[in-house]
């Protein structure tokens, strides 16, 4: 039976879609940081906002890139490693935002601080290292095995 909608048409009309999706909420997202941004330059919160919206552009083509180019062993490695290598930072501003919000000093100590930079250091670190996935299943499409120190 043919239908309207053939699944390769579908698929590319979905593919285009999501794209544009993720394009319209990156540039989005570098409005805002942009615009809180400059709003009072001098407010940590603002900072860790505009910082937050930027990371999280970055994850967010990283994603969208692991999911198209997801097409030989190398890639189904790497593009993990690297949304897995900016998911760490987004956190921890996350964290300070959350902390910082909605006064414009930052009161956190200094401690925890170099704590929560040198714990997101380690995680990214881990992250692109070769102790994050272990190996590589080909079943029609590729998949990556978690190592222990995911």
């Amino acid at each position: 039976m043919d239908t309207m909608f053939s699944a390769p048409i579908f698929e590319s009309l979905l593919s285009v879609t999501n794209l544009i999706v993720v394009i319209f909420s990156v540039c989005i997202n570098f409005f805002l940081a942009y615009h809180v941004y400059h709003q009072d330059k001098t407010s940590y919160t603002n900072r860790f906002f505009a910082i937050l919206a930027i990371t999280l552009s970055i994850w967010l083509s990283i994603i969208y890139t692991s999911t198209v180019l997801n097409q030989n062993a190398f890639s189904v490695t790497f593009w993990p490693k690297l949304s897995l290598f900016f998911a760490a930072p987004m956190t921890m501003f996350f964290f300070f935002f959350a902390h910082t919000f909605p006064a414009h000093k930052f009161t956190l100590k200094k401690q925890w601080v170099k704590l929560s930079a040198f714990s997101t250091g380690i995680v990214m670190a881990v992250a692109v290292s070769p102790y994050s996935f272990d190996y590589i299943i080909f079943n029609e499409t590729y998949k990556t095995v978690a190592k222990i120190g995911m």
